[in-house]
């Protein structure tokens, strides 16, 4: 028999040419119904949380202020990855596939930041935005040696600065995602076991909760040790007097 018409010869090089065209994960429709059920619990779960947190208003020098604007920012980036896994694996905007890897850690970073920006007008709303800082050297009070300087722009500019740093930390998270394949292999097998888009963007939102937490945290703290700092004027004084005061 020839072997270009014989199909049983031909069945190779397709499946070859396949596993060359780099098509490593399934869209998701033939995971099992289990998986659809477990993303859907999870997502309930998540919106639950998310609903908690903003229907309540909470004291921003509270200990809670903080917990609650974590597990505000983490559930949000959570609903957003896993939704814009749907929108891609429903067609509906098949082109925004290629674009993916732009998109969408571009997405999540802006997210977090803007939610980070608010959390930190929300907590100097309790400072005392019209203080000025006074500076002043011992021995010369006869003499002008202040320097007065609205807190107000500094400490806007601290929180811009500091909303950087998780929208920075959540974009390497998905970039280790993209990279590692190890950190999505526990939701592949939560899904069913095999690869999938769904079990891909699930872990993209996790990783990016997670990295939320030690990071809105750190700006938190900062902010309530500089930002909101009730010191209004420092004193400087010379070596010597210090001495002789500790001598005394």
């Amino acid at each position: 028999m020839d072997p270009e018409t014989n199909p049983v010869q031909n069945v190779p090089d397709v499946q070859t040419n396949q596993q060359s065209s780099g098509i490593e994960m399934s869209d998701g429709a033939d995971s099992p119904m289990s998986a659809f059920i477990t993303m859907g619990i999870v997502a309930m779960i998540n919106l639950l949380i998310l609903a908690s947190t903003l229907f309540k208003n909470y004291n921003p020098n509270s200990s809670s202020f903080a917990f609650y604007e974590m597990l505000k920012q983490s559930t949000i980036l959570y609903l957003l990855s896993q939704s814009f896994g749907l929108i891609i694996l429903s067609r509906l905007f098949a082109g925004l596939k290629k674009y993916e890897f732009f998109v969408l850690p571009l997405l999540l970073a802006i997210s977090s930041y803007m939610i980070s920006v608010t959390m930190g007008y929300a907590q100097m709303s309790t400072c005392n935005a019209t203080d000025d800082i006074s500076i002043k050297r011992a021995g010369f009070e006869d003499k002008s040696f202040e320097n007065k300087t609205s807190k107000a722009s500094s400490r806007k500019y601290l929180v811009w600065l500091l909303a950087l740093v998780p929208a920075l930390s959540v974009m390497i998270m998905y970039f280790l995602c993209f990279t590692f394949d190890s950190m999505n292999t526990p939701f592949y097998q939560l899904l069913g076991g095999g690869k999938s888009s769904w079990g891909y963007f699930m872990s993209i939102g996790f990783w990016s909760a997670c990295a939320v937490w030690p990071t809105v945290s750190t700006m938190y703290f900062t902010l309530s040790r500089f930002a909101c700092s009730s010191d209004s004027s420092i004193n400087i004084k010379d070596v010597s007097d210090i001495l002789n005061e500790d001598e005394d």
